[in-house]
């Protein structure tokens, strides 16, 4: 139990004066630390600077020694340990002003403040608060000149320390001034006042005034809410937050995984939840970057993933949108996945283009906390700007002494050429062409025994590739939902359009499949492909990832006439097949526009947030089809796929269900359709990704189980009826 209770919060007809909170920047103010601790922690804040306030400090429970809100706010002990760097994503090497980060081409960080409501002991940031740093600059005349001298910037981020500790006047002179800029769209506040002081906005009229003027319908603020644990949603901080919706103001929240306060699933999910339910979804949750100071509250990257996805596992789509991410001096780094080998990461943004969206694997390192201290796995693409860790070099080989100086080197005897020495010298050439057999014999031995192990490491980083590429269409496939207002991609559609980009391929001008400003149609834009490719950047590799097939089917587009051909190859035989008949609908083979499918309930899972189990529910997986006019060739790649139980079209435009004629075990001479063009084809496994995000390879029994098909399935054979 709480020993205080929190100030509570009156109404309009009975409050007269703002509500203050006190600052607190000595520890002999903290009345539930003992004298013991006191004396030791002092020698923790002379590094690290302590600052709290009265609210804050009352939602401790000083009974509890492991109390979350006291292990953020209070001084440890360890914090003195020798271990990480104050600059833990070097973000000197992007000050291009004082004051100023530039570090993604659309966004400027202006760091216009150097305190906080109060300090988080585990923050990255702890160097400006510090005597001797001048990074920070308060007057921002230099900022704002670089930012109207850079067109490309449409995204403005208010950070320090915390902006909304200064002044109202101040603050409304800075973001004023940023919106007689042009080119700026959208102003962001990074915050934990929300969380520290929620009276901060609750009692200025005139901070919710500027908020209201300036937070317009096409150019929002956004403010960056920074809550921990849901203990800090009080009351206050509630109503803080729907004020600051009620000004227009766009809410997310955003934390690092911190040991000690929300390490547990349970705690992250409820977060999660309860953010989603007032408004202020979760943005980003965040590895803890290894900042000095900070031992004590880091979580090494694979058990924050653990952490992070087993929160995900029972929440909604709109709980359950944040992303996992670092923010190393390269980028900002997502956490894909995890499995038994490797980590799964993708740059979301990067200092460096060529690393933007590019996906990259690294082993399995349990005890590692930053991506520096991972390896990266064999076949994987190398991210520019990061230094890996390596393998253990080979002891070098040691060249022998020389001759001690004065001391004559001892020669070779000189051979005798009497016929007694040729005939010695036969035996010995002799003797060495047999040495010389044996060895050729071992390496051949050698070689047939480790040919199979190199095949084996050739399919290995075959099937690597293939979940990074898996988990990146499974992105794109999410992103398209969040563009279209949480709708997923439907996977074969009737009648549609898309553009891809001109410079991928050659549209012939009488094709029937393309319109005159490049637009296609038809049988090339029914499955799937080309309405994913605008978010995959148009990269076909992405999708068709067989170099055999990808030739075949871009030699297509060399000759002019066979254009079309190309761009519907192409659609139809992508390298993942899509659950369409259970997930966003297909109009061939379950179709989600009929009114008579109804007897079945809604099978489709159309919707974002309708997925009930996003860790189990398939989008994609391997597959394989027959080419056109191929005299039945098979090729590593068709658009749909078809579940245990699966929807085939009927007579009266009703589908039926029906199940796969499929043995004991894949066989890939049976046709593609037996086990529902799913292909087995890594170690008799096939490559999946889920909504969660979640790639990993499954083998025939495994997807012999409708709960990883139908959204509402709660047994492996049960399917709508």
């Amino acid at each position: 139990m709480h020993t205080q209770s929190l100030p509570q919060l009156q109404s309009p007809a009975t409050q007269t004066s703002p509500r203050r909170v006190k600052y607190l920047t000595s520890l002999d103010q903290i009345a539930g630390i003992s004298d013991e601790d006191r004396e030791l922690l002092k020698k923790v804040s002379e590094r690290y600077v302590f600052r709290a306030n009265d609210y804050y400090l009352r939602l401790i429970d000083w009974t509890d020694p492991k109390d979350p809100i006291k292990q953020l706010i209070i001084p440890r002990k360890e914090e003195l340990n020798d271990w990480g760097k104050l600059d833990a994503s070097n973000e000197a090497a992007v000050t291009v002003e004082p004051g100023v980060q530039h570090k993604y081409k659309d966004t400027v960080l202006l760091l216009c403040n150097e305190v906080c409501g109060a300090y988080c002991r585990y923050c990255f940031r702890k160097r400006l608060f510090m005597n001797d740093n001048e990074e920070v600059s308060k007057d921002v005349t230099q900022g704002l000149a670089y930012i109207r001298q850079h067109p490309e910037v449409s995204n403005v981020l208010l950070t320090g320390g915390d902006p909304l500790i200064m002044g109202t006047r101040r603050l409304r002179e800075i973001i004023s001034a940023l919106r007689e800029i042009d080119h700026v769209k959208i102003i962001r506040i990074g915050s934990k006042m929300p969380a520290f002081n929620p009276f901060r906005i609750l009692d200025d009229p005139d901070l919710q005034a500027m908020f209201r003027e300036h937070s317009t319908p096409d150019k929002r603020i956004y403010l960056m809410c920074h809550f921990d644990h849901p203990r800090e949603l009080t009351p206050e901080a509630r109503a803080g937050i729907a004020k600051l919706l009620e000004c227009g103001v766009i809410c997310v929240n955003q934390c690092p995984i911190i040991r000690g306060i929300n390490d547990d699933p349970q705690t992250l999910a409820t977060l999660f939840r309860e953010f989603s339910y007032i408004g202020c979804p979760q943005y980003y949750v965040f590895q803890g970057r290894p900042t000095a100071g900070n031992e004590p509250f880091e979580v090494p990257i694979v058990e924050g993933w653990r952490i992070f996805s087993q929160a995900l596992v029972d929440e909604s789509g709109l709980a359950g949108r944040a992303r996992f991410s670092m923010s190393h001096a390269s980028g900002k780094v997502e956490i894909q996945s995890v499995d038994e080998r490797f980590i799964y990461l993708r740059y979301h943004r990067s200092k460096y283009p060529e690393n933007n969206g590019r996906f990259f694997v690294c082993k399995r390192n349990d005890h590692a906390y930053w991506l520096d201290h991972l390896e990266l796995a064999e076949g994987s693409y190398v991210p520019k700007g990061v230094e890996f860790a390596q393998k253990s070099p080979a002891a070098p080989r040691v060249a022998a002494p020389d001759p001690t100086p004065g001391r004559a080197v001892p020669q070779s005897p000189r051979i005798e050429t009497s016929r007694a020495s040729k005939a010695g010298g036969l035996v010995a050439a002799g003797f060495t062409l047999i040495e010389l057999l044996v060895v050729i014999s071992i390496i051949v031995l050698l070689i047939g025994m480790l040919a199979p192990a190199l095949s084996s490491a050739r399919k290995t980083a075959g099937m690597v590739r293939e979940l990074a590429a898996i988990r990146q269409v499974g992105s794109a496939f999410t992103m398209y939902a969040q563009d279209n207002k949480s709708k997923l991609l439907p996977g074969y559609l009737r009648g549609s359009w898309a553009k891809p980009a001109r410079r991928t391929f050659i549209v012939h001008e009488s094709a029937t499949s393309a319109s005159e400003d490049g637009r296609l149609f038809g049988e090339t834009i029914r499955p799937y492909p080309w309405r994913l490719m605008p978010y995959l950047d148009y990269a076909r590799p992405a999708l068709v990832l067989d170099r055999t097939l990808r030739t075949t089917i871009e030699d297509l587009s060399s000759d002019r006439t066979q254009a079309v051909n190309f761009q519907a190859a192409f659609s139809r035989h992508p390298t993942f097949g899509m659950n369409t008949t259970y997930v966003g609908g297909d109009a061939h083979r379950g179709g989600f526009y009929r009114p008579s499918y109804s007897r079945w309930g809604t099978f489709v899972v159309d919707k974002l947030e309708s997925v009930i189990m996003p860790s189990k529910l398939m989008i994609f997986a391997s597959s394989r089809g027959v080419r056109s006019n191929s005299g039945g060739q098979k090729v590593p790649g068709f658009h749909r796929l078809e579940g245990p139980w699966h929807a085939t079209p009927t007579s009266n435009s009703v589908p039926a269900f029906i199940p796969w004629l499929a043995p004991g075990r894949f066989d890939a001479a049976l046709p593609t359709t037996t086990f529902g063009h799913l292909d087995f084809r890594h170690f008799g496994k096939a490559t999946t990704v889920t909504f969660d995000g979640h790639a990993e390879t499954l083998d025939l029994d495994q997807l012999n189980d409708m709960r990883r098909w139908y959204n509402q399935a709660t047994a492996a054979n049960g399917h709508p009826r």
